[in-house]
């Protein structure tokens, strides 16, 4: 009798640990109305050599990255996305084919605010005043001092904060040493100019890299262009995904039972069942 009373307890207690332990998620993603769309960026945790010439290399090695990823699907999914349908690219330029192309970051291509994965603007608005019009290459990860836009009052040029490139897929931010000659542990795979198009590309002998903890100004080209290092080496890559569109909340419905109040409800019936056995 006592021993049917505690194991009906301990399964209740058990239910209600699997509740409450869930893990949470370590991806933020930017808070924005429904309609909205945006561009998620993120550094890859893994890393590769940059011998290859085909940007297919890289790009399904930034894809696997981000669909294996159970914190970025599990924040992606309770937002209501699809995880699978969503493409992520390389943000890399190899000696046949531009990173801009490759990740339709061109001149020509549609802008949409882009963010990390802990949902941070790429490039920081609040270093605009308010009197400029946001044109449509603010939101663009590649502009040059050519497409900077200007302030109408006294044409001066204005400066864009960008957020360092450091929070990979699982939404851990890497942070460590800088990149240079001494080490290497925060040197990223670019191969592109300021506009995304070839400085010297991946696939080739040496490959330029950036350092991906610069989070850099209109005049800092540190986080692309830092050094120009053997291919063979093992580097992150950048990574960008499709265009996301906020989907609308899900329809509120009446909430069924839950499974531990099922455990309880059929608990006491357990107990009351056993207690009047025991009287009879």
């Amino acid at each position: 009798m006592k021993l049917s009373f505690l194991g009906i307890l301990s399964g209740v207690a058990l239910a209600t640990l699997g509740i409450s332990g869930a893990a949470k998620a370590a991806i933020l993603l930017p808070s924005l109305p429904t309609g909205s769309q945006y561009r998620l960026l993120f550094l890859t945790s893994g890393t590769t050599d940059a011998t290859s010439s085909d940007i297919n290399t890289y790009n399904t090695f930034v894809n696997n990255a981000a669909q294996s990823s159970t914190a970025l699907n599990t924040a992606l999914t309770a937002a209501g996305f699809t995880p699978s349908a969503i493409n992520w690219k390389a943000i890399a330029t190899t000696t046949t084919t531009d990173a801009n192309v490759n990740a339709s970051l061109q001149g020509t291509d549609p802008a949409f605010p882009l963010y990390r994965l802990d949902g941070v603007p790429i490039i920081d608005p609040t270093s605009v005043p308010n009197t400029v019009t946001y044109p449509g290459n603010l939101n663009k990860l590649f502009f040059n001092r050519n497409n900077f836009v200007f302030d109408p009052g006294t044409n001066t040029g204005l400066t864009y904060l960008f957020s360092a490139l450091n929070v990979n897929e699982n939404g851990s931010n890497q942070t460590s040493n800088s990149c240079n000659l001494g080490s290497f542990s925060n040197c990223v795979w670019t191969g592109f100019n300021s506009n995304g198009t070839a400085l010297v590309p991946l696939g080739g002998s040496s490959v330029s890299s950036g350092n991906y903890n610069s989070a850099g100004n209109n005049g800092d080209s540190n986080w692309y262009n830092y050094l120009v290092l053997d291919s063979t080496n093992q580097f992150p890559l950048m990574g960008i995904s499709s265009v996301l569109t906020v989907p609308a909340p899900a329809p509120v419905t009446t909430p069924e039972p839950s499974t531990l109040l099922g455990f309880i409800t059929l608990g006491g019936l357990m107990l009351g069942g056993a207690v009047r056995k025991a009287r009879k």
